[in-house]
């Protein structure tokens, strides 16, 4: 009996007590209430955040595989199939042909550049392993660009095979659309090599001209051609550059690897044989040139033959070098004032930048600026051909440029400041008779309030 009460007080005693810990309800409803624990399942409800594997489904990220879609890039294989079908392209040998080629090799890459061609709208890059020649037949040919308006060209990356020679030439049309081309230009051999050369520093190499001397020297005499006399003739002038080349060195546009062209009163370019022409444009370096008129030992206001007269002479005068520290030079000579067309002692001086005025007042050739020729630019156009075996008074193609032996001025002011007195600026020789030629292409400092000859130039093309 003792046990029996003192197991229902134990069963009685400890069910209070949990009651009383699981939510504090000391009243009869307290053991109905209890299995309301049980709803707390509530909780584990909370797989609602589980639910967000709208998190999982930003798998749209991985969707961007439109990154790997841009082998857009290898797409460009329309480089290597740039060794387009041959074109159906006749050749019309009336058309001007490039004259200048320049091919610099790179790491299986070449940089072609060549001259701006009169009346040329287009060209068309030629390649191929096999000697290309001057007769040979364009459909043989592979073609690197056709139908390009720029006178550069840099072929692709990885394009061509280091090691091996390759053949290009350029070849002219009138338009994109021309189906006739003009011949070939100068013929290049270039071989792709890993030379360290940067091709993006070598897109604004160009040809220059030559000296257009094709003499070697031997022990006993200065006129043996490039291939005579007992010097080695491999190794000096006659053996390099435009002159020697096959296709550049024609006469017909300039002797001896000069390339001109006639230019006329509005800009036209003239046939060779033109006999009226005022300007000549350089189809190498791109310059174009006033071409000087008359050398009748005759000059001043009421003398000269015009604007242009070949003996009239100036002083070197640029105002606009005024405070600058360089010698803006002299305005009028103080001896002989009077010196060429257009003189008069008030606002008509015979200097350097008032004739630059009154040519570009005239539009010479069709064009308002021209300047003063940099010493460079000057001798760009000297022809050493004959004073070097002193066979001339002359160092220009008197067949683009006359001058005549009566004409009175020798030498030609540059715009070049003399190195080491600004009261001075650099001439050039463009003529001697006093000592049988041996001064042509002679540069040297002169004072500037001395009156020499000015022929000026502007930058037709780059």
């Amino acid at each position: 009996m003792q046990r029996l009460f003192l197991t229902l007080f134990c069963v009685i005693a400890l069910s209070g007590c949990g009651e009383a810990e699981e939510g504090g309800d000391t009243g009869d409803g307290g053991d109905v209430e209890t299995p309301t624990t049980p709803t707390t399942p509530t909780t584990p409800e909370e797989p609602t955040t589980p639910e967000e594997p709208t998190t999982p489904e930003e798998p749209t990220t991985p969707e961007e595989p439109t990154t790997p879609e841009e082998p857009t890039t290898p797409e460009e294989p329309t480089t290597p199939e740039e060794p387009v079908d041959p074109v159906d392209y006749t050749v019309d040998t009336a058309l001007q042909a490039p004259v200048s080629l320049v091919a610099v090799a790179a790491n299986q890459q070449v940089v072609l550049r060549w001259n701006e061609t009169p009346n040329a709208g287009a060209y068309t890059v030629y390649y191929s392993t096999n000697e290309i020649t001057a007769d040979s037949n364009l459909a043989d040919l592979l073609i690197a660009v056709d139908s390009l308006e720029a006178t550069t060209y840099t072929s692709p990356e990885a394009y061509l095979s280091n090691g091996t020679p390759y053949y290009v030439a350029v070849v002219a049309k009138e338009s994109l659309a021309s189906t006739t081309v003009s011949g070939f230009s100068p013929i290049k051999v270039v071989t792709p090599q890993d030379n360290g050369m940067n091709v993006a520093d070598l897109a604004q190499v160009r040809e220059l001209n030559d000296t257009g001397s094709r003499f070697a020297v031997s022990s006993d005499t200065h006129q043996e051609t490039c291939e005579g006399g007992d010097r080695l003739a491999s190794g000096q002038d006659c053996s390099f550059g435009r002159d020697v080349d096959s296709m550049a060195n024609g006469d017909e546009d300039g002797i001896a690897g000069f390339s001109f062209s006639k230019i006329g009163d509005d800009g036209s370019v003239l046939t060779a044989d033109s006999e009226e022409w005022h300007c000549v444009l350089d189809n190498v370096t791109g310059l174009m040139w006033e071409v000087k008129e008359a050398g009748d030992s005759a000059r001043g206001g009421t003398l000269s033959s015009g604007l242009h007269d070949a003996d009239d002479a100036f002083t070197w005068y640029e105002p606009s070098l005024s405070g600058s520290g360089v010698t803006e030079g002299t305005q009028s000579n103080l001896n002989t004032p009077d010196s060429c067309f257009g003189y008069n002692d008030v606002d008509g001086f015979c200097n350097t930048s008032d004739f630059v005025a009154r040519v570009n007042l005239e539009n010479l050739c069709g064009f308002s600026d021209w300047r003063l020729p940099t010493s460079n630019e000057l001798l760009s156009i000297v022809y050493y051909g004959h004073n070097f075996a002193r066979r001339s008074t002359i160092a220009l193609d008197t067949n683009y440029f006359p001058m005549s032996d009566d004409t009175l001025v020798d030498s030609f002011w540059t715009t070049s400041p003399y190195y080491d007195d600004s009261s001075r600026a650099w001439r050039v020789y463009l003529r001697d008779f006093r000592s049988n030629g041996q001064l042509l292409g002679v540069v040297d400092g002169l004072s500037k309030g001395t009156s020499v000859g000015v022929m000026l130039v502007r930058t037709a093309h780059e």
